[in-house]
């Protein structure tokens, strides 16, 4: 194709999607209208919304509640050697 045809033809199809549900009579309206929502949401869907995560709040959190100490189960005491809870055995200690 050559380059004015080209033109003409993405011109009228961002009229078609933009503007055609409101004069174009019937199903042609319709039409525009679905692909317009389509397009849309396919847009809409690539970009995220704008609240980026902290990849590292999980790990944080995590941490301070091992430092703190660990609730077993809700509702308990909370354990104040929270390696034990885990299972962890340090080679130091002689008390085993």
């Amino acid at each position: 194709m050559r380059t004015p045809t080209l033109f003409v033809l993405v011109v009228l199809a961002i009229a078609f999607v933009g503007f055609g549900d409101r004069f174009l009579p019937g199903a042609a309206g319709n039409a525009s209208a679905q692909t317009r929502a389509k397009l849309n949401s396919i847009l809409s869907g690539i970009f995220p919304d704008g609240k980026v995560d902290d990849p590292h709040e999980r790990t944080e959190k995590a941490v301070k509640k091992f430092e703190h100490g660990v609730k077993t189960e809700p509702g308990s005491q909370t354990v104040k050697d929270p390696a034990a809870t885990l299972g962890i055995e340090y080679k130091d200690d002689k008390s085993k």
